[in-house]
């Protein structure tokens, strides 16, 4: 009964009590006890630093940080429930304490779908494919996508095309930078920054392409999609009438289960995709029609492309 008591006093009467008055009225209770406080902290100064000394000898060489990223994560929850802070500012300050565990390979344009040309094109070609990509930057490769030694500006194309239509494709050439699929999104976005070009060719540990990453898909990372005129607006993850959602094969897993709430252990899958996700239940290519569930979800291929998954329905089992 007395610790039920003891446990009672204190919340009300040590901690809820006195934070409300604080929150309500801050200057009246910090001009009410500014007095006192400073009194006893002149009197518990030199019992304050003995046990901070002694605390210093048992943890000598134990030290952590003093918050965590989660703790951190906590706090700016609490503030924006508060109206402190907006939703949107309260996502990208999350946002920018993610920006250093998420690996560049989750966010690259992957190597099937990178529009480049071979060096030896001519500059029609570069044209043609410019019109009909729509991307202001073009990778050019040495005989396979592999060799990557380039990349060419549209506009660099335009003022050249014109005037001097016999000039070849590697006087257009601006140098590109390669980083390694294991660097993390800031070190790609400093890599980006140092060397003033717009896109980087992420390598596997054989030095072949694994895909591209532009100074979009790093900003994307903070602020969420970034739209322009050129851009077919395709939202990853879509719920429907029925509760069930409709994604895109190439969405992060993490990300449907974060927007879905359907959260599920996804064993030893090492990948980032849902659609490499059900290859990797299903150990095969996957077609139209496959089912992979698990105790809390059911995911239904609707739509594959070129032996990638396109489509996938997934609902909440029952």
């Amino acid at each position: 009964m007395a610790t039920l008591f003891m446990l009672t006093a204190l919340l009300i009467f040590g901690e809820i009590t006195p934070k409300t008055l604080a929150k309500r009225y801050p200057e009246v209770v910090s001009i009410a006890f500014a007095r006192p406080l400073t009194t006893l902290i002149v009197i518990l100064t030199p019992i304050s630093f003995l046990f901070n000394s002694l605390m210093t000898l048992v943890n000598a060489g134990k030290e952590g940080p003093t918050f965590t990223e989660e703790e951190l994560s906590v706090v700016i929850d609490e503030i924006e429930d508060e109206g402190i802070l907006e939703e949107s500012e309260s996502e990208l300050i999350k946002s920018a304490m993610k920006f250093d565990d998420k690996m560049v390979s989750e966010i690259l344009t992957p190597r099937v779908d990178i529009v480049a040309i071979d060096r030896t094109s001519t500059l029609e070609n570069l044209k043609n494919l410019l019109l009909s990509s729509g991307f202001s930057r073009i990778p050019v490769y040495d005989g396979t996508i592999d060799r990557i030694i380039g990349v060419v500006y549209a506009k660099d194309f335009y003022s050249k095309y014109f005037d001097e239509p016999d000039t070849k494709i590697e006087d257009l050439m601006r140098p590109v930078k390669f980083i390694p699929e294991t660097a993390t999104v800031a070190k790609t976005f400093t890599e980006i920054k140092k060397s003033m070009v717009h896109m980087i060719i992420v390598v596997d540990s054989y030095g072949g392409t694994i895909g591209i990453v532009s100074m979009e898909d790093v900003l994307e990372e903070l602020v969420g999609e970034i739209w322009d005129e050129s851009d077919e607006v395709q939202h990853s993850i879509i719920r429907g009438p029925d509760g069930a959602y409709a994604v895109l094969g190439e969405a992060d897993i993490s990300d449907v289960m974060e927007e879905t709430d359907f959260t599920f252990d996804i064993g030893e899958y090492d990948g980032h995709t849902i659609g490499g996700y059900i290859q990797y239940c299903l150990n095969k290519i996957p077609v139209e029609g496959d089912i992979v569930e698990n105790e809390k979800v059911k995911m239904v291929v609707r739509a594959t492309k070129n032996r990638r998954v396109k489509l996938v329905q997934i609902t909440l089992k029952k």
